[in-house]
């Protein structure tokens, strides 16, 4: 899955969210420009059941072949109040 938001503090604050169901085994990271990106070039690399990203981070880290976007099955669109959606890719949900 992935969720592409507009901003850092809006990925962090949906990060903070996800991270309370890692007790089931779900893996997520949160990939955004100002982060460590060695660091989360490292966790998306060794696998994760979502991605978290901002627009230019996502689109560094596909451009440099660390995420492939083949992989993603749902996408979570958000970035106006009230206005996010979600989306089986390959379904004609794609925005």
């Amino acid at each position: 899955m992935l969720v592409l938001t507009p901003t850092r503090e809006l990925a962090l604050q949906i990060q903070q969210e996800c991270s309370k169901y890692s007790y089931k085994g779900i893996q997520s990271v949160c990939v955004y420009g100002g982060g460590s990106r060695r660091e989360q070039i490292k966790v998306v690399t060794k696998g994760v059941d979502i991605v978290i990203a901002t627009p230019g981070r996502l689109n560094d880290l596909q451009m440099n072949n660390f995420i492939n976007l083949k992989s993603i099955t749902y996408l979570v669109s958000g970035g106006r109040r009230g206005r996010g959606a979600v989306s089986p890719s390959g379904e004609g949900g794609r925005k």
